[in-house]
């Protein structure tokens, strides 16, 4: 998790500001804490991504034994990652085997 942020830091301290007049101080400041702002949610929702995916991971390798006898694997659709295709765990019994 350090690398994800110590590379944003440096992707977000790379971006310049440019503009065609002299932008008054107080709409600068306004421009500069409103594009901080963003990196900061943009960054939460990255952390929280990863740490549910991690989460939903560790969670679904907790219900399989070691031959696979009391799950089994369905493929679905997940909304929650952007339309991936995910392994589903289902009890054995009702899954079509």
């Amino acid at each position: 998790m350090d690398n994800i942020l110590s590379d944003s830091l440096i992707e977000f301290y790379s971006n310049q500001y440019l503009s065609a007049t002299v932008t008054p101080k107080q709409l600068f400041e306004l421009q500069a804490q409103a594009s901080f702002q963003q990196f900061i949610i943009s960054k939460i929702n990255d952390l929280l991504f990863i740490m549910q995916f991690i989460r939903d991971t560790t969670q679904a390798n907790n219900f399989f034994s070691g031959i696979l006898t009391n799950y089994d694997f369905e493929l679905v659709l997940s909304s929650y990652y952007r339309d991936m295709t995910l392994l589903q765990p289902i009890p054995f019994e009702l899954s079509n085997r």
